[in-house]
């Protein structure tokens, strides 16, 4: 019965979880990060003067300036923390951290 038990845990644990199941929707749960958080971690990757903050679909959307007077605009996961998006004006590139990145290059 022991051996049985353990042959079905071993199982399970194996078994791949739906796609639906490993990606957490992210309009899903509540904001953990208050708005005051979310500033630090935009102002922690470079905006100097914010214009606008917004939440949708579990981000926390926000624009303004960085120290050179670019537009920024950061999103970040409103329950993990997460830099999941951060733009400037132009082109566009990834930071290796999973946060995306656009340049200007014009």
């Amino acid at each position: 019965m022991k051996r049985t038990m353990t042959g079905l845990i071993l199982i399970a644990l194996a078994t791949p979880m739906p796609a639906q199941a490993r990606d957490r929707d992210r309009s899903s749960g509540p904001y953990i990060i208050t708005r005051d958080q979310a500033l630090a971690i935009a102002y922690d990757h470079g905006m100097a003067y914010v214009s606008e903050t917004d939440r949708d679909d579990g981000l926390w959307e926000i624009e303004g300036q960085n120290a050179s007077g670019e537009k920024l605009e950061i999103e970040i996961d409103g329950q993990t923390g997460e830099v999941v998006k951060l733009e400037t004006h132009g082109g566009a590139h990834h930071d290796g951290h999973g946060a995306h990145h656009s340049d200007d290059h014009d």
